[in-house]
């Protein structure tokens, strides 16, 4: 029988929903002429939905004044911000822009949106939010970006490095590529702003936005699942920009050494899409491997300038018994544990999760086997070696020859070591 070992990494190197959305430009003009550049830089959400874009502004220190939460542009027809563009909401009451194609000629209507809302009434001592709406339901707004301190008063303005956001014009850096997701301690405008010393309309720096080190990939998984003699590593990108394409490094210790296994330089396979928004599935198999030796494996994406950017590590046990088992976290559980099957009852099909608790070895041997109610061994599920963390895997209801068990009560039994560990299950035909 075949044995896979499949380690899901959580997105923690992947890009987050909100990363790359941030405040660009930052306009605080004569009388009410306000306005806010927001740039969507995030490569993993392509075009998003305006209606999932709000501001929240906070004046002299308060916890919030007036928040605008985004959805039709200018034109009457745009919903939406593409990838690697800008959208500038502005004030358009009679002393703001009343004539936007004027005043903001690098501002078509697609891509800007007027407004009398409070949020484009500041002076440049407010605290102002970029939030994003992480699941389009609008129950749950991440924050991603702020400019200042929400909750301090700055006095007269936000000051730093000799720029003030009093009647100012500033630009973000274009070594920034993604906001501030949390507020911060303090605020000086000068580390994150240049000061493009134009107050006056027309404002022909509104609607335009570069950035040097854009976000490059966003990488949904990175799996690697091993059988017999075989480990098979999976990757899948949401979307790339200049990536050349992928480099597969290899150790036999999790903290080891890594070795070059393969690259994009000599496998077709390896290359990356170079500037893709579509979602991408990568696959590359390791036939120079042992049974019951484990894996070290580091993803490593290159971009147009050279610049490497490493991913994993995770692992995998190559071995040529038992039935396929799915490594769902590698962080290290606290004690050794199996928990009770679900569904339960069940028909055909149940899971069973368990816990292996750090110890000092990489690995351990584990076995996984179903047992009926006289004690007789009805089917092993697993055995061979695991790494700390927590695992699952299924049983369909079968037996070791073949045949399907019948209608009944049975235990799954869970061996590490002298430990055993066993649940009720109840089989419903």
């Amino acid at each position: 029988m075949k044995c896979i070992v499949t380690v899901f990494l959580m997105l923690s190197f992947s890009v987050q929903a909100q990363d790359g959305i941030f405040l660009s430009e930052y306009f605080e003009g004569n009388s009410e002429q306000k306005a806010l550049e927001i740039y969507n830089g995030n490569p993993g959400q392509g075009s998003i939905d305006l209606n999932r874009l709000r501001i929240s502004i906070y004046s002299n220190g308060a916890t919030l004044i007036a928040t605008l939460q985004l959805g039709l542009a200018d034109d009457g027809t745009t919903t939406s911000l593409a990838w690697n563009n800008v959208f500038v909401v502005y004030g358009n009451s009679a002393n703001g822009f009343p004539s936007p194609g004027t005043n903001l000629p690098n501002v078509p209507p697609a891509r800007r949106f007027g407004t009398t809302s409070d949020v484009t009434q500041f002076n440049g001592d407010e605290a102002i939010e970029l939030q994003y709406d992480v699941d389009g339901t609008g129950a749950t707004w991440a924050t991603a970006d702020i400019l200042g301190v929400i909750g301090e008063d700055p006095g007269s303005a936000w000051t730093g490095g000799g720029i003030s956001t009093l009647n100012s014009s500033l630009e973000r850096k274009s070594i920034i590529n993604t906001g501030v997701q949390s507020n911060p301690g303090s605020f000086d405008p000068s580390v994150e702003w240049n000061d493009n010393n134009n107050i006056t309309p027309p404002i022909i720096t509104l609607g335009q936005h570069i950035t040097d080190n854009p976000l490059l990939i966003a990488l949904a998984s990175f799996t690697a699942s091993a059988g017999n003699n075989r480990v098979t590593l999976r990757w899948v990108t949401e979307s790339e920009f200049e990536n050349v394409g992928f480099k597969i490094l290899r150790s036999n210790e999790e903290n080891g050494e890594y070795i070059l296994r393969e690259s994009y330089e000599n496998n077709p396979a390896l290359q990356g899409k170079y500037n893709s928004s579509e979602r991408t599935v990568y696959r590359f198999v390791d036939e120079v491997v042992i049974n019951d030796a484990t894996y070290w494996y580091k993803l490593v994406d290159v971009d147009a300038n050279g610049i490497h950017t490493e991913h994993g590590p995770i692992s995998a046990t190559p071995h040529a018994v038992g039935d396929e088992i799915t490594t769902i976290s590698n962080n290290a559980p606290k004690r050794f544990e199996l928990y009770p099957n679900f569904p339960n009852p069940f028909n055909p099909r149940t899971t069973l999760r368990f816990d292996i608790p750090s110890l000092r070895q990489e690995t351990t041997d584990v076995e996984v086997s179903i047992y009926n109610t006289q004690g007789q061994l009805v089917k092993t599920l697993y055995r061979g070696q695991l790494p700390t963390g927590t695992h699952e895997l299924q049983w369909i209801g079968d037996t070791d020859n073949g045949g399907n068990a019948a209608t009944g009560m049975y235990y799954g039994l869970l061996k590490m070591n002298n430990l055993v560990k066993t649940t009720k299950m109840l089989l419903l035909k």
